[in-house]
């Protein structure tokens, strides 16, 4: 699964370029289009998601929404980048079964069978749509230019290149 890590790899280190452009008062700047929401809070999660994964990885169980949701990734940028890295450089691991504890109804836990690689690829995805969310408050807040494929599915990326040709 070596294109799935480096998808992953591709995909944060798009994130992290992109950080090392802000200052923190852009980075902390609550956005109308986005419900107040800041490109911190955004990243914060995404950033969490990723080490709820690796942190239920020893025990095989996986709860995305009891993760800690650390307000100090969510307004320094430094912390946030030393986060993006710490994912990119563990990331590797074998795939294995999982159990998946989500919480979809009121407090009704529901548990669904997965694995490691599978998850991964639900994070990759989950990050792209938090880079589109990202990309909306950066047009509305600032005039940084941002990459045409920031926050697009590579499969949007082809089937847009089809129909231009």
């Amino acid at each position: 699964m070596e294109k799935l890590i480096k998808a992953v790899h591709l995909n944060i280190e798009q994130i992290i370029q992109l950080l090392k452009q802000f200052n923190v008062e852009l980075y902390t700047q609550p956005i109308k289009s986005l419900s107040n929401a800041t490109i911190g809070a955004h990243v914060r999660h995404v950033i969490e998601l990723y080490t709820a994964l690796h942190n239920g990885y020893s025990s095989g169980l996986v709860n995305y929404d009891n993760r800690k949701r650390d307000y100090a990734i969510e307004t320094n940028i430094e912390i946030a980048i030393v986060q993006l890295y710490f994912i990119v450089n563990n990331i590797n691991r074998s795939n294995k079964n999982l159990l998946l504890q989500s919480c979809f109804v009121e407090n009704d836990v529901i548990e669904t069978e997965t694995n490691y690689y599978r998850e991964l690829a639900y994070n990759i995805e989950h990050t792209i749509h938090h880079q589109a969310l990202i990309k909306v408050g950066l047009l509305e807040i600032s005039n940084m230019l941002i990459g045409n494929d920031f926050g697009i599915t590579t499969a949007t990326l082809k089937y847009r290149n089809v129909c231009a040709q």
